[in-house]
C-alpha cells in the first residue's frame, strides 16, 4: 500500500491506518507536493510496483478515509469472479459510484394536449435490497422488506442520496472519469507497467483509458473517502473510520 502525503504527520498517518486493519508493515509513505493521481509520484510509485514484482498494490493519500470493517469489505470485492479481470478499480472517488455510467431516458406522455415528462432512472447496478436495508440504520423504521419497497425507495429517494444499493463492481465506460479525484486505487502490476513507461503525468489518465477500455473498474462500496467526498453524500458519514 502506497500512500501520497504533503501536509499530515506520517507517525500520526501510519496509526490511523493501523487502526484500521491496515498493518504498518505494508504502509509505504511518499512525500508529495501535489495529492493528484496524475502526476510524477505516481509514475514513481508504478516503477517501484515493477522493480519489486508487486502483483497488486494500493494507492492512497493524507486524507483517505477508511471504511468500517475494511479487510472484510476487502475480500468481498476480491472474492468477485469480475476481481481477476480489473486491472484498476477505483475504490473512491469525487464522484459518486456509478454516476457517469447512469443513463437516463425521458419519457413523454400526452394528456389533454400536454406534455408531460417523465425521468426514468437506468442504473447498471444489480440492487441488493438485504445489503442496502442492513447498510443505513436511519431507513430501518420504514419496513423495507421486500425487494420491490427497498428497490422503489432506492430509486426514488437513495440513489439521489448517493446511498449504496448493493456491492458492485462496475466498468468505467466515461471517457473523461476524473482519476485525478481519487481516495483509493487497486492498480495491477500490467497497469503500473504502462503508467511507469508514461512520460507526461497528465496523460496518466487518457493513457489509461486509451490502453486498457475494458479494464477499468469503480467498486461499491467505496472503500476509502475523505471528509471533502462525505461532504457530498453525507448520508454515507457514519460508514467511514474518521482520522
Amino acid at each position: 500500500m502506497y500512500i501520497l502525503y504533503k501536509n499530515k504527520n506520517k507517525e500520526d498517518l501510519e496509526d490511523y491506518f493501523e487502526s484500521c486493519g491496515i498493518s504498518k508493515s505494508t504502509q509505504n509513505y511518499i512525500k508529495t507536493y501535489d495529492i493528484n493521481f496524475n502526476t510524477l509520484d505516481v509514475i514513481n510509485i508504478c516503477k517501484k510496483v515493477v522493480d519489486k514484482n508487486q502483483k497488486r498494490i494500493i494507492i492512497l493519500h493524507e486524507n483517505t478515509l477508511v471504511i468500517n470493517n475494511f479487510n472484510k469489505e476487502l475480500n468481498i470485492m476480491c472474492n468477485d469472479d469480475k476481481f481477476k479481470n480489473c486491472g484498476l478499480i477505483v475504490c473512491g472517488n469525487k464522484s459518486s459510484f456509478g454516476s457517469l455510467n447512469t443513463k437516463t431516458k425521458v419519457l413523454k406522455r400526452v394528456k389533454n394536449t400536454k406534455v408531460k415528462f417523465k425521468q426514468e432512472i437506468i442504473i447498471n447496478v444489480n440492487f441488493d435490497e438485504k445489503y442496502y436495508t442492513a447498510l443505513y440504520d436511519d431507513i430501518k423504521h420504514l419496513n423495507l422488506n421486500t425487494y420491490e419497497k427497498a428497490y422503489q425507495h432506492w430509486k426514488t429517494y437513495g440513489f439521489d442520496e448517493q446511498r449504496y444499493g448493493s456491492r458492485s463492481l462496475l466498468p468505467i465506460k466515461s471517457s473523461k472519469y476524473p482519476f485525478d479525484s481519487f481516495n483509493g486505487i487497486i492498480l495491477t502490476q500490467d497497469i503500473c507497467k504502462c503508467i511507469s513507461e508514461c512520460f507526461d503525468p497528465s496523460l496518466i489518465g487518457i493513457i489509461l483509458e486509451k490502453e486498457y477500455s475494458q479494464d477499468l473498474y469503480e467498486y461499491s462500496p467505496y472503500l476509502f473517502e475523505s471528509d471533502e467526498t462525505l461532504k457530498l453524500r453525507k448520508v454515507n458519514d457514519c460508514l467511514y473510520k474518521k482520522q
